[in-house]
């Protein structure tokens, strides 16, 4: 049984698998896989869970708004939550900012491509 003859690219180049000096054609040994990172300097670690802390003083002075502290406004600037709405919002707002951040370093074990990090840059 022969094999149907296929037509080679007629754009110039040699398509066909290289060879060695016996003629016979030439394979690359496997890659190795890739050795792990080192870890990461005890300094990064620790810099990575304080940053967390971050959102902390945000989300205090939202829960101080609630419960009706001027925070930091004047008597004639402040103007208290009214509305059961209004004051869960900024409890909701809080909580999720804190469990955002909080989140965060749980995703440190997730690889993010070179393409990824360097795109918005």
């Amino acid at each position: 049984m022969t094999r149907p003859r296929q037509e080679r690219p007629t754009d110039g180049t040699d398509h066909t698998a290289p060879t060695d000096s016996t003629g016979s054609t030439t394979r690359t040994p496997p890659r190795a896989p890739p050795s792990p990172p080192p870890p990461a300097p005890p300094w990064a670690v620790r810099s990575a869970q304080l940053i967390t802390l971050i959102v902390l003083p945000t989300a205090l002075w939202r829960l101080a708004m609630v419960l009706g502290f001027p925070s930091g406004y004047t008597a004639a600037g402040f103007v208290p939550f009214d509305t059961p709405c209004a004051k869960l919002w900024m409890l909701t707002l809080s909580v999720v900012c804190e469990l955002l951040a909080l989140w965060g370093p749980l995703l440190g074990a997730v690889t993010v491509s070179y393409y990824r990090r360097t795109r918005p840059a």
